[in-house]
């Protein structure tokens, strides 16, 4: 018998502005952030990416090195980058 893979999404849902999310998606365009993230990431990417700088940036105790590679979210942010 085939295995059936199941899939869970956990959602953060926010609420914003026209105004503010068109700052996020001006951010996203700019060359620097193409640089940054090795290719122009999408809006997830970007909200995770930033999240995760500002974790690593002013809460690098809440990361744990050798459990980095065991969070799908970290793994493929650091996988746009190379």
């Amino acid at each position: 018998m085939a295995k059936k893979t199941i899939k869970k999404y956990n959602q953060i849902t926010i609420s914003i502005s026209d105004p503010f999310l068109n700052y996020i998606d001006s951010a996203r365009m700019l060359p620097g952030t193409k640089e940054k993230f090795g290719k122009q990431p999408t809006q997830d990417q970007f909200l995770k990416g930033v999240i995760y700088y500002w974790i690593k940036k002013h809460a690098p105790e809440v990361l744990i090195e050798h459990l980095n590679d065991n969070v799908p979210e970290i793994s493929e942010h650091n996988s746009l980058k190379h």
